[in-house]
């Protein structure tokens, strides 16, 4: 199945917040693998299973803390293949800085906060970064040959964090330069989370009013549940002032040191046209 329209449906059956390729689907247009990007899958059911299902996914990559895992687990079908790549955003330190914002004693910079958050994605989850993209790499080395030209691959991945915005953002837009989209359209990939997010934001704000018997201002959080351009156009200045390249990054000693054919490889996750016999 390669009809855009037909995948729309298989989404909304998925009950996951945020949940959407990473390299939309366009009709004509044939996937080395598919690759979809999510926040927790805690609340799927039995249509969110057969929708998977229909999709071809058959991995899921869970990047958040063992503490994260444990107070929501996914919940996925029977025979998922299921990585735990646990990545530290700050989890804690989070935590207590929304407290403070909602006890008003927070003096707060949201732009400075969250680059400050993808630097030291960059800076210090290079080790689970690198493991992420091998598995990709190895998903992709065993699929090889066995799609044919107009259908789609027989293996499909979902990588998701708790939001699926920040981790899995800055993932999705690492693969998405390397495969040749332009900043403008990686950003605007990003600013989708908004969207897919609401119901997900509403839901957190209602607890909170509800927990606080109304003293507390939920709103003074959005800028750190939303995702802005400001958070992620420093983060790539500050990849591409040092390592010159996103390949570059991937390469490099001092960044994930992937090896140049994993490079290439991943290159090429974005779906190419079908060529007309």
């Amino acid at each position: 199945m390669n009809n855009p329209k037909n995948e729309d449906q298989l989404y909304r059956n998925i009950r996951a917040y945020n949940f959407r390729p990473v390299f939309p689907l366009r009709k004509g247009q044939v996937p080395a693998i598919r690759l979809f990007r999510s926040g927790e899958l805690s609340r799927l059911h039995a249509p969110s299973h057969a929708a998977l299902e229909n999709l071809g996914v058959t991995t899921v990559i869970d990047f958040r803390s063992e503490f994260e895992r444990r107070r929501a687990p996914d919940k996925l079908p029977q025979g998922i293949e299921y990585h735990h790549i646990p990545i530290d955003a700050g989890g804690e330190e989070v935590h207590g800085t929304m407290q403070d914002l909602l006890k008003g004693n927070g003096d707060l910079d949201p732009a400075e906060y969250m680059y400050s958050l993808g630097k030291r994605l960059i800076d210090q989850a290079g080790e689970q970064y690198s493991r992420f993209f091998s598995i990709l790499t190895g998903i992709m080395e065993e699929s090889h040959g066995h799609s044919s030209q107009g259908s789609l691959a027989d293996r499909g991945v979902i990588f998701h964090c708790t939001a699926g915005k920040d981790r899995t953002g800055l993932a999705s837009a690492i693969l998405q330069l390397l495969s040749g989209m332009s900043r403008e359209e990686v950003l605007q990939e990003y600013l989708v989370s908004n969207i897919h997010n609401r119901a997900l934001i509403r839901k957190i704000f209602t607890r909170i009013r509800i927990g606080s018997f109304f003293r507390a201002d939920p709103e003074v959080l959005r800028p750190l549940l939303e995702v802005r351009p400001e958070y992620l156009l420093p983060v790539l200045d500050y990849l591409d002032e040092r390592w010159g390249s996103v390949e570059n990054f991937l390469l490099a000693d001092d960044g994930l040191k992937l090896e140049p054919a994993a490079v290439k490889l991943l290159s090429r996750l974005q779906p190419a046209a079908a060529v007309d016999n």
